[in-house]
């Protein structure tokens, strides 16, 4: 996963461990319930796919790296013979034509380690009769050119995986996106009635959803943050209200008569976006911030008990 997908599924784990160890608070509630079942499964669709696509990986490695062992020690063998062979008839360019050293072949990239290998079997393939004298066999031979097809085959495979690892890649990015969506536009509404009834449950739960390791940014130069700051019951905008960045606190602003605002960002990541105003409950919105000159989120802000709106 990247960054931002990691930090999406940070917050999703801590959310969903806050919701299980506090199960007994809403398991009653069927509507909290039929969304943590949708929640779960798709926290496990998540940790299923990136386990498939890091054992796709390791398994091609691990592939790479055992089928280059072969193919240098089975082609070490007819190398061996060679040298052999040439010292005994003092032929000095075929020495140096072979005379590879094995961590060069062994440090080389794949397609040069092919090369290498391929050009001593041809050499000791031309000779294959004299080399019988030098303990080099049919048996050798056809064991360095059935290496020699494995590890081709290795070369090959993390192309044939691309397309298989496209596919799952868009699933899993499906998956987190539910996530998000759930708790957005699902829980976060689900959870408003435990703010008087166990305030304590509530905040604790608001802090979960902005767990978000800010991870690694990237410098994108100039990208605009543009919205509206509107008051959830009316649907009115909202003016004077600061809007900030948390973690970053040099980036903030205060909306204008019409409510809207703007921020300005230089590096992809993930943010969370604030809004605060006396009388109102903070307001937060997650924003994945990648290579684009702009964005636009609204923020919908809820009066406090025994709070009249402007």
């Amino acid at each position: 996963m990247n960054d931002v997908l990691e930090n999406k599924m940070s917050r999703a784990f801590t959310v969903q461990d806050l919701m299980n160890k506090n199960k007994v608070k809403w398991e009653t509630n069927k509507a909290i319930k039929k969304v943590m079942t949708e929640y779960d499964t798709s926290v496990q669709n998540v940790q299923d796919l990136d386990a498939e696509l890091l054992k796709n990986k390791k398994g091609i490695t691990q592939d790479k790296s055992n089928n280059q062992i072969d193919l240098i020690s089975s082609t070490l063998k007819l190398q061996a013979g060679v040298l052999a062979y040439a010292a005994s008839i003092d032929d000095i360019i075929l020495l140096k034509s072979v005379g590879f050293a094995k961590s060069k072949i062994e440090q080389a990239r794949d397609t040069v380690v092919y090369d290498l290998c391929k050009s001593i079997y041809d050499t000791a393939e031309d000779l294959k009769t004299e080399l019988i004298d030098f303990m080099v066999v049919q048996e050798d031979f056809d064991k360095t050119k059935g290496d020699l097809e494995k590890y081709e085959g290795t070369m090959q495979a993390p192309r044939s995986a691309v397309s298989e690892d496209k596919t799952k890649n868009a699933i899993l990015k499906e998956e987190v996106k539910k996530i998000d969506e759930l708790i957005r536009n699902k829980l976060n509404y689900l959870m408003l009635p435990f703010r008087a009834s166990d305030s304590k449950f509530y905040n604790t739960y608001k802090s979960a959803c902005l767990v978000i390791d800010l991870g690694k940014r990237k410098t994108v130069g100039t990208i605009k943050i543009t919205g509206k700051v509107i008051d959830f019951e009316s649907g009115k905008p909202l003016a004077n209200v600061n809007v900030w960045v948390e973690g970053v606190s040099e980036i903030k602003t205060v909306s204008k008569a019409d409510g809207s605002f703007a921020l300005t960002l230089k590096n992809a990541g993930t943010y969370v976006i604030l809004a605060e105003k006396e009388g109102y409950y903070q307001a937060e919105d997650s924003l994945d911030v990648e290579e684009k000159n702009s964005y636009e989120i609204n923020l919908d802000m809820e009066l406090k008990v025994g709070t009249e709106s402007e």
